[in-house]
């Protein structure tokens, strides 16, 4: 069986972080894993009743902004975990995210990373309508492809939002593993160079 992790990442927001745990424990089916990565332990203990529901609970302090360093400084306290999710601290899952892209990964050998379509929502959970967040929905295709070394290119021209946001991407650990020293000098568009380090390893899923 496929054993899942999920790398929580906070840095200066606090008060979406529990939101953000809320909706791992919500998962129809729970990681095996939870890092949180956070530059103020205390402020997250007070933000965060640590939950009982994940036995598998581990939280790293790094005082630092880098996405790089802190995805780094998590993958060195996985532990026998086959696929890694990741989270930022004012995001959420939806309630089958989990369950859903990890039949994808059994599924699918060459498949190294997925990436899922966004929503923006407010405080209250309605979706949010502006002209941000429509340009990034219309440079997003609404239909499952399949992206690799051959295509990435003509997929990026017609659809440059489509692999925005850290939330968005699961990867398998391996490949966190292995190319670790080169994620940890990353300081902006972790997702873009997750995009290409997997393409170097396989195809990447994009799904709707």
């Amino acid at each position: 069986m496929m054993k899942s992790a999920v790398i929580v990442t906070v840095y200066k927001r606090y008060n979406y972080v529990m939101q953000a745990i809320q909706s791992v424990l919500r998962q129809s089916v729970l990681p095996d894993q939870v890092i949180i990565v956070a530059d103020n332990i205390n402020e997250i203990r007070r933000e965060v009743p640590l939950p009982s529901k994940i036995s598998n609970l581990t939280v790293i302090e790094s005082n630092y902004p880098q996405y790089g360093r802190m995805i780094s400084s998590a993958v060195d306290n996985l532990d026998d975990i086959d696929v890694v999710f990741f989270l930022d601290d004012d995001d959420m899952f939806k309630s089958n995210k989990i369950e859903y892209i990890k039949k994808i990964f059994e599924k699918n050998d060459n498949v190294i990373m997925v990436h899922n379509h966004q929503e923006y929502i407010d405080d209250n959970g309605n979706i949010i309508e502006n002209s941000f967040t429509k340009t990034l929905n219309q440079n997003q295709p609404h239909k499952e492809l399949v992206i690799n070394s051959s295509n990435i290119l003509f997929i990026y021209k017609h659809y440059p939002g489509i692999f925005f946001n850290n939330s968005s991407i699961s990867i398998r650990k391996y490949v966190l593993d292995k190319y670790k020293s080169f994620i940890s000098n990353i300081e902006l568009s972790l997702d873009i160079a997750l995009l290409f380090i997997s393409l170097l390893e396989g195809n990447v899923l994009h799904v709707p």
